[in-house]
């Protein structure tokens, strides 16, 4: 008996060693709170200013890490945001480039044009100046213009959000 579970203890640690997975990169979630339009997002389907949407942050952390990206599930919508600039990062203005999902699964992707803006500011705790894998809160206000650009019916909405999160555990 004792032979059976010493074995099955070794077998327990050899399986254990060979399915470690590799950390997942640091993520933070939250809720988004959409806080003006402008009047080209009357569309119903484009958002709302009451509007409560989950969103996640992936920054850019080390200089290999791919640009700074937001996943925001929404009532109406989805999108999948990240940064066109050089250096990977949001910042007080510049262009991003997003693939947005509609209600009805249909997609469509802009690119970094003058018209695909985007102004977003992170608020970090106090003597913390830069996002870092131990950060534990971020806080977000943002200004995005031609949100979910998709035809001339809503052409030019800018969305205005402010979103608290939490670096998750995972």
């Amino acid at each position: 008996m004792l032979i059976t579970r010493g074995i099955l203890a070794a077998a327990g640690l050899v399986l254990s060693a060979g399915c470690a997975a590799a950390a997942a990169p640091p993520t933070w979630q939250g809720t988004l709170y959409v806080s003006a339009v402008n009047a080209a997002c009357t569309n119903a389907t484009v958002a709302a200013v009451g509007d409560y949407w989950t969103i996640e942050y992936r920054p850019k952390i080390a200089t290999t890490d791919p640009a700074d990206a937001f996943h925001i599930l929404g009532p109406r919508s989805s999108m999948l945001m990240t940064t066109a600039n050089s250096n990977g990062k949001f910042g007080a203005t510049g262009l991003y480039n997003a693939t947005w999902v509609d209600g009805f699964a249909r997609s469509v992707t802009v690119g970094p044009t003058s018209a695909n803006t985007a102004a977003v500011a992170l608020t970090l705790p106090a003597g913390v100046s830069t996002v870092t894998a131990t950060t534990r809160f971020v806080v977000i206000k943002a200004t995005i213009g031609n949100w979910f650009e998709r035809n001339t019916q809503n052409a030019g909405c800018t969305v205005t959000f402010d979103a608290a999160l939490i670096r998750r555990v995972d």
